[in-house]
């Protein structure tokens, strides 16, 4: 089984996987890894709920690029921005991103093509190993993901379905798709 999952949607690519830094590596090393048409993102764990997530936020992303109405000027801030439901920049970072100190991370890139994505994605393998146990999704993780972005039970109540994971992502999904730039 590979250590990342690699899904076609609509004529991108999208890889994904959890990452731990080397040892002797920094996150900001993985910045300086550049690769044309590749967009990438580096999301803290603590705000992923799964694949439906993931794609849902994907989804709207390819949606805003395609109609040129990105959050922001750089696509991968808007992924950024989307996963942590919030407006400012600075407040993204503190919610959803990877500081120069963490350690663990899912690694989140885009591409039309997918030899190039995988090169990418076996470059940045040089500074990390793969913690595939990053992907997965418990009930305490959704109930510290709940009270992080403010969920009610009530909400959660509210949404048909047994399955909680998918019915945060869908309240996630739906709360990331309300930002907009003025």
């Amino acid at each position: 089984m590979e250590d990342y999952r690699l899904i076609k949607i609509d004529k991108y690519w999208l890889l994904f996987a959890g990452l731990k830094l080397k040892e002797d590596k920094k996150v900001k090393d993985l910045f300086k890894i550049k690769e044309d048409e590749i967009i990438f993102q580096l999301i803290n764990p603590r705000v992923f709920v799964g694949e439906e997530h993931l794609f849902a936020i994907i989804s709207q992303f390819l949606e805003a690029k395609k109609r040129s109405i990105l959050y922001t000027l750089k696509p991968e801030l808007d992924l950024l921005i989307r996963f942590s439901l919030c407006d400012q920049i600075k407040e993204a970072l503190d919610i959803a991103g990877v500081k120069d100190d963490d350690k663990e991370f899912i690694f989140i890139a885009l591409g039309e093509d997918e030899r190039k994505l995988k090169n990418f994605y076996f470059l940045v393998l040089n500074s990390c190993i793969t913690r595939r146990e990053l992907l997965e999704v418990d009930s305490e993780k959704l109930e510290r993901i709940k009270r992080l972005f403010k969920i009610s039970d009530h909400v959660m109540s509210s949404l048909v379905g047994e399955n909680e994971r998918k019915k945060l992502s869908l309240v996630l999904a739906e709360r990331a798709s309300l930002l907009y730039k003025d």
